[in-house]
């Protein structure tokens, strides 16, 4: 996978400044960030500030992490939500990013699935002109929380909209809890596929959810990587370790390490 690109999301670094984790993300080798809340926030009123020091340390965005933005909200948030998300592909725009990937976006109850999805649908119709707009996309990932149970249910309702804005996302860590039976999920959602988030984690037994340093876990990472490459996929490969908050210089190095490896190993 010669053009693959490497990217890392900055969540690893969420106890430091966004100029002090550019600076170090880049001095480690990366040329791309997915950049999380914690370092846009305190920049919606300053994207100019934001896009230089994305400048000045040599980086690209790969995309703009939204958080905790539940679009199949029930409790009366939803259209609050939709314009926060609004707000986020103008900010994205503005710094020269042209993808949003969304963590917990379907957040919700499996109980109330119907109720959930016609509620996301209508919060996703609301979001197209925005996003034709801006020329934007948004990728979701199944996330711990959401109202869908699997991976390939997500992937039916994304698919629902026939729209090449909406996405998917494939979490390798959270391949435990949503991936089913012998479907293999990234050659399901091969034509939705935008974004990988690469850690690893243990399977749920007693163990909390984790995004740890490739390695430490029992993700099945040549596999995983084998199935990536037979479906053709070109787009960012995202290091996501950030149960490794307390030494993230570390874990943002390794983490690189291992998918380079992941990526020129051929078998």
């Amino acid at each position: 996978m010669k053009n693959a690109k490497i990217s890392i999301e900055t969540s690893v670094y969420s106890g430091h400044s966004a100029q002090k984790t550019f600076e170090e993300i880049s001095s480690i080798g990366y040329r791309f960030v997915e950049i999380a809340p914690w370092h846009f926030l305190n920049y919606q009123t300053q994207t100019a500030q934001l896009k230089e020091l994305l400048r000045e340390n040599s980086l690209e965005p790969s995309s703009l992490l939204v958080t905790w933005i539940f679009l199949g909200t029930l409790d009366g948030g939803r259209e609050k939500n939709v314009n926060e998300m609004k707000k986020y592909a103008e900010l994205a725009d503005a710094i020269g990013c042209d993808t949003i990937t969304c963590a917990s976006g379907m957040r919700g109850k499996p109980a109330q699935k119907d109720a959930h999805t016609r509620a996301f649908a209508k919060s996703v119709n609301e979001l197209l002109p925005t996003l034709r707009k801006h020329d934007m996309r948004i990728i979701f990932e199944c996330h711990p929380g959401d109202f869908f149970e699997n991976a390939i249910e997500a992937i039916d309702m994304l698919r629902s909209f026939n729209e090449q804005r909406i996405g998917y996302l494939y979490c390798i860590p959270h391949s435990f809890l949503f991936d089913v039976g012998d479907v293999n999920t990234i050659e399901y959602g091969r034509n939705l596929l935008g974004h990988v988030h690469v850690a690893d984690t243990n399977r749920p037994r007693e163990h909390e959810h984790q995004h740890l340093i490739p390695g430490l876990g029992e993700v099945d990472f040549k596999r995983i990587f084998r199935d990536l490459r037979s479906i053709g996929y070109g787009g960012f490969y995202s290091a996501a370790p950030f149960t490794h908050r307390d030494n993230p210089k570390e874990a943002a190095l390794q983490t690189k390490k291992k998918i380079e490896e992941f990526l020129s190993d051929q078998r």
